[in-house]
């Protein structure tokens, strides 16, 4: 029969967590005493807002404001609690390995090949500047509709906005012949443009480097049902505007001559006479 072979070193067993017991004082602020047996009672498995309301004697409304900032002690006590809970996670991984090696065993295996795999790679992010655009676009329709903002004060895409709708209302008439609510109109369906050209360049060069489907759902992207939505409401504006081209309508001689020649003193030219 073997005999048990006598090992050097023995294998020290973790201590047995026990919760310390301090006296609860009146704080209206954290000190380093507090900090020491804030962490002591992590360590000994508190729980972190259980043993602050009852270490300083404050409500859970302090409690919050005190982890908000993060200067002097305020940093320093969100430090301890940060390294009081890796202790007494450490102490818990311990007591479970003495207790059952075979569960804790498995977890280090799955944990060794996990950690040892290399990181997925993730899709590239790429900022399509439509929530950007959402917030700015009263500000740029009225830019672009002012037609005493000069032209080389405005971005690119404001130029082409101005361009497209000086297109509209040249195909429907022209400013003269619209009413203010067609007006308005306008302008509604020039922030659907622009928010519609903005997602389009944005899906165009999603789908040049990673694709607009999600291949692990197997499903298109959020921004491809939302262009859709979007699409949808520009044709509804447009079919409101009315998708024939207008003439504008005839003026009388006296306006025409004003309008190109500019307005007349009411004196009557003089006639010339055939010599």
């Amino acid at each position: 029969m073997k005999q048990p072979v006598a090992r050097d070193v023995a294998i020290e067993q973790p201590e047995p967590m026990r919760l310390p017991r301090f006296m609860p004082r009146k704080l209206t602020e954290p000190d380093q005493r507090f900090v020491n047996e804030l962490a002591a009672c992590i360590r000994g498995g508190g729980y972190v807002e259980t043993s602050a309301l009852h270490l300083a004697g404050i409500s859970r409304k302090e409690w919050r404001r005190w982890k908000q900032r993060a200067d002097g002690i305020y940093g320093q006590m969100r430090d301890a609690v940060r390294a009081a809970l890796l202790d007494a996670e450490m102490l818990v991984r311990a007591r479970q390995a003495e207790h059952s090696p075979g569960a804790v065993l498995k977890e280090l295996r799955r944990t060794r090949t996990r950690e040892s795999a290399p990181e997925p790679t993730s899709r590239p992010y790429h900022s399509s500047g439509l929530y950007r655009l959402k917030r700015q676009l009263p500000h740029v329709v009225a830019r672009v509709a002012d037609d005493s903002v000069p032209a080389d004060a405005l971005s690119p895409l404001e130029v082409a906005a101005r361009d497209w709708r000086a297109g509209v209302l040249f195909d429907l008439g022209g400013r003269d012949a619209l009413t203010t609510t067609t007006l308005a109109l306008i302008n509604a369906a020039l922030g659907s443009w622009l928010l519609l050209s903005s997602v389009d360049a944005y899906l165009f060069e999603l789908a040049g480097t990673s694709g607009v489907v999600n291949r692990r759902t197997r499903s298109a992207f959020a921004i491809v049902e939302q262009r859709a939505r979007l699409a949808d409401s520009f044709v509804r504006q447009l079919q409101a505007l009315g998708l024939e081209k207008r003439s504008a309508p005839p003026i009388d001689l006296s306006t025409y001559i004003a309008q190109k020649y500019g307005p007349s003193d009411g004196t009557p030219e003089p006639v010339k006479e055939d010599p």
